[in-house]
């Protein structure tokens, strides 16, 4: 047919670590396509003059004609509409007395009934259509009476009163595939098809429709492809070549396919297009796997093309000849044999007749990257033609726009219609997750705000000027014997207020009170782990340590440290003075929160996060050329308003608001769980407390309820774009069967509520950058994240500023060849000191020709940030990058 309107989008683009999906997963939606009708699949009322050079071409397969005694002035008839015996006694002509061809040649012809069976001959020459299948039947002679049919007459007599002759009616016919092939015969029919294959759809047409602004063709096969060049008769070899060109054609001009499996074996509604033979719509149970087999087949030959966009597993099943149970069973299967071979979109044809046109959406929901097809006409029934023109156009506005509306309604979470990839976006870092490097005047407030939590200091004895020292790292007694520190000798601070800390030793205990001495033997911080840091006024870096008993500690020896000295001097002679060296700090969520206390925090956050983000700046993304907003997020959210402290409430208002602001502006929405419960890799930005990575095993049901609360909060929205499962998980100590375990599991979470996008994140640190690509094979819409900086390594400092470009041009695109990812994050920033304008413009440029080539999109490195090349705001309203230069 020729007009198709996918309506329900489950599952749009996926990104897969592979390079042959790399033009599938990178598909632009809504596709508008034109189908090619009447090219491998024949439907002669399009093109009727192909059937003129047939002999008798009225009498093709599939006629169905009635009979009528010019003798008797009655209808032949198979009585019961078959099963027994032929007569003549109807005065009228129904069912039972309306026979269908099955044509032999040009002459002779099979006779079927009503109930299917054929016109044979029986016992004494009476006829009779008791057959389930075809003999040489072919010409009947009429005997003498109503009720008794026989073929024993050998008269020649064109009168009216001779017993043989008929007035016969042409009620219908059928013009399809069948019909011309075994019209034509087989002699004549290979080279009949042929020429109609290579002129009527050519190159030049596909270079018209694409020059006319279509992506995408639709192109219609029959069963019988599956088997060229040897089709069973009449069938004849060749289509699959067209096809062929059809992909090399499209793929020449920028175009996809859809091949769509327009007629299965036995008919799956009756109609010419279906390669019936008869119009008998008999596909049923028996033919699911002779019908999946043509679908593996499609799969195997076009999963690998660039040009493929999607295979539909059957057009228009009538209902209810073609039942719901045999048809989900058969969708089911093909849908995997489909999957066995690409990940090309799935499309499921909505039964025409009287079917539920939801009925599928519950089966395509355990599906991935499915589109339902229904097809709309102002045809086919009085109503339309009773219109006026204007009518009918009100009634596409009103009632097909309506009947859209609910089923996009109905499918609720599933429905993605207006997606596009790639996505060009920007992080909105530094608003629901602090970052402090990005705006360090957050933390001005804070008292002692250069003593957070995660802060590494070490201590160095006045008296013996030598450094405390965790012996072994932890687990035994400080000492004070180290002349030069490193990590046994650093602590980090766990802040309990302004003044009193704990301190975490390298082997994760805490520092406290023992039996004769102080030690690090602590898996956990109570009173006894508890110290007041007490600074000198006029020299904050000079400081004693008061501990829980009411005593500071001291250095008796290199050996020995105590917490039972009482003196108040700050001399250098004093045991218990240090000079503190912090030489580390972190400017995270945890450090802002904690730093700033229960009373003042949750003011200091609401304010920030009604400030630093509003709707204007969603406007000024949209408004130059960005389509998505990356959101990071820390994992207390799915405990608002609530939160474990020292986190605060309010950090959930401000991304429901970003959806709604989203939504207006057009854009899309990444959530992105950036910071994960114990630390993924020990940075602020993962909401760490003191810089140790501790996720593991045991914080991936934690971290999967997580992900769960925001695919049941957000998966209803029409602006979820994606949500990426964590950001840069650490190697070695993040390991990959872990975090494969949990991606999983995250990914069986967000299915539970929508089909959007899951991103999985690259590993930082030593790990295979494709490591990933074997676990993502097995999902679906998932796109994995990595993360490009000209930045972090000695390399990029000591190259001048067009080997930065070079360097993205050069390394980076061929990196990103070998991958289908998103670049979730790259910024305007690198490594070359003192660049100009000029220089940042073309490198921001080389980055965004180059990351352009993601599958699923890119990122930029922030919205907004105090170091203005990380800032995209700053550098649009600076004229610094040009987003549409591509």
């Amino acid at each position: 047919m020729v007009y198709l309107a996918f309506l329900l989008f489950f599952n749009l683009i996926s990104c897969f670590p592979s390079s042959s999906h790399a033009q599938n997963a990178n598909l632009n939606l809504p596709l508008k396509s034109v189908n090619l009708g009447n090219w491998l699949v024949t439907e002669g009322w399009m093109q009727p003059s192909r059937f003129d050079g047939i002999v008798n071409k009225d009498l093709l397969d599939g006629t169905q004609v009635q009979f009528l005694s010019t003798r008797l002035n009655k209808y032949l008839c198979a009585e019961s509409g078959g099963g027994t015996i032929i007569v003549a006694n109807r005065a009228s002509a129904s069912g039972w007395e309306t026979f269908r061809l099955w044509r032999v040649n040009a002459s002779y012809f099979n006779f079927r009934v009503f109930f299917k069976q054929f016109v044979g001959l029986g016992n004494q020459g009476v006829v009779q259509a008791v057959l389930n299948g075809p003999t040489n039947s072919a010409t009947f002679e009429i005997a003498q009476s109503e009720t008794r049919v026989t073929a024993d007459y050998r008269g020649s007599s064109w009168d009216d009163w001779d017993p043989s002759v008929f007035r016969m009616t042409i009620v219908t016919t059928l013009q399809g595939e069948y019909q011309i092939t075994n019209g034509y015969g087989p002699d004549r029919a290979p080279q009949v098809m042929q020429d109609h294959w290579n002129s009527y759809i050519t190159e030049q047409d596909f270079n018209f429709m694409s020059s006319n602004g279509l992506d995408a063709v639709r192109v219609p096969v029959g069963w019988w492809i599956a088997q060229d060049p040897n089709p069973p008769r009449p069938f004849v070899g060749g289509s699959s070549r067209a096809l062929d060109n059809a992909f090399t054609w499209a793929e020449k001009y920028g175009m996809k396919v859809i091949i769509d499996l327009h007629a299965v074996k036995d008919s799956q509604n009756g109609n010419d297009h279906s390669g019936t033979r008869d119009g008998f719509q008999e596909w049923g149970d028996s033919n699911i796997g002779e019908t999946v087999a043509v679908i593996e087949y499609l799969a195997a030959r076009y999963g690998g093309r660039l040009g493929l966009a999607a295979i539909e597993l059957m057009n228009e099943p009538l209902a209810p000849g073609v039942t719901f149970d045999a048809l989900a069973k058969y969708y089911r299967a093909g849908y995997d044999a489909v999957r066995k071979h690409t990940y090309a979109y799935v499309i499921l044809s909505a039964r025409l007749g009287p079917a539920d046109p939801q009925e599928f959406f519950s089966l395509a929901s355990s599906m991935n990257r499915v589109v339902i097809d229904v097809h709309n006409y102002n045809l086919f029934s009085d109503m339309f033609s009773s219109m006026s023109v204007l009518q009918n156009i009100d009634y596409i506005y009103n009632q097909r726009a309506s009947d859209l509306g609910r089923l996009i309604s109905a499918n609720g979470p599933r429905v993605f219609i207006d997606l596009k990839l790639p996505l060009r976006a920007v992080n909105l870092g530094n608003w629901l997750v602090t970052e402090g490097w990005m705006k360090p005047s957050r933390f001005d407030g804070i008292i002692n705000k250069d003593l957070l939590d995660g802060a590494h200091v070490q201590f160095l004895s006045t008296k013996l000027n030598k450094y405390l020292c965790a012996e072994n790292g932890g687990g035994t007694v400080l000492v004070a014997n180290r002349i030069s520190p490193s990590d046994w000798e650093t602590f980090r601070l766990w802040r309990v207020n302004e003044s009193y800390f704990n301190l975490r030793v390298l082997n994760k205990q805490f520092v406290g009170l023992g039996n004769q001495g102080v030690k690090a033997v602590s898996n956990t911080p109570t009173h006894s782990e508890t110290f007041q840091i007490v600074r000198k006024d006029d020299a904050p870096n000079r400081v004693r340590l008061k501990a829980s008993n009411g005593f500071f500690l001291q250095v008796q020896s290199e050996t020995l440290v105590t917490a039972d000295y009482t003196g108040s001097s700050w001399d250098d002679s004093d045991p218990s003075v240090l000079n503190i060296a912090i030489v580390n700090t972190l400017q995270g969520e945890y450090q802002i929160t904690n730093g700033y206390g229960p009373v003042k925090a949750p003011q200091v956050m609401q304010a920030h996060w009604d400030s630093y983000i509003t709707e204007q700046d969603f406007k000024f993304i949209s408004a130059n050329g960005l389509s998505a907003v990356r959101i990071p997020v820390g994992w207390w959210i799915a405990q608002d308003p609530n939160p474990p402290k020292p986190f605060v409430g309010g950090s959930l208002k401000a991304l429901d608001n970003a959806f709604t602001w989203a939504e207006k502006y057009g854009m899309k929405v990444v959530v992105d769980l950036h910071a994960a419960k114990a630390s993924q890799n020990r940075f602020e930005h993962s909401g760490a407390r003191d810089g140790f990575l501790e996720w593991g095993d045991s914080n991936i049901d934690e971290t999967v309820a997580v992900i769960e609360f925001l695919a049941a909060r957000y998966g209803g929205s029409p602006s979820l774009g994606a949500i990426e499962l964590m950001n840069e998980p650490w190697a070695p100590d993040v390991t990959l069967d872990a975090l494969t375990k949990y991606y999983k599991a995250g990914y069986d979470a967000i299915r539970k509520h929508t089909n959007a996008y899951v991103i999985l994140s690259a590993r930082l640190g030593p790990a295979n950058p494709k490591e990933l690509f074997p676990f993502a094979r097995s999902l679906n819409r998932v796109a994995i994240d990595v993360h490009w900086y000209n930045l972090f390594t000695d390399m990029f400092i000591t190259m001048i500023v067009q080997q930065n470009i070079d360097y993205i041009y050069n390394q980076r695109s061929s990196d990103l060849d070998s991958w289908i990812s998103a670049d979730g994050e790259w910024t305007g920033e690198f490594g070359a000191k003192n660049g100009s304008m000029e220089d940042y413009k073309r490198y921001t440029k080389a980055e965004v020709d180059v990351f352009g080539g993601a599958t699923f999109g890119w990122a930029y490195w922030s919205y907004k940030c105090e170091e203005n090349h990380w800032s995209l705001k700053w550098m649009i309203d600076n004229n610094f990058i040009q987003l549409n230069m591509r």
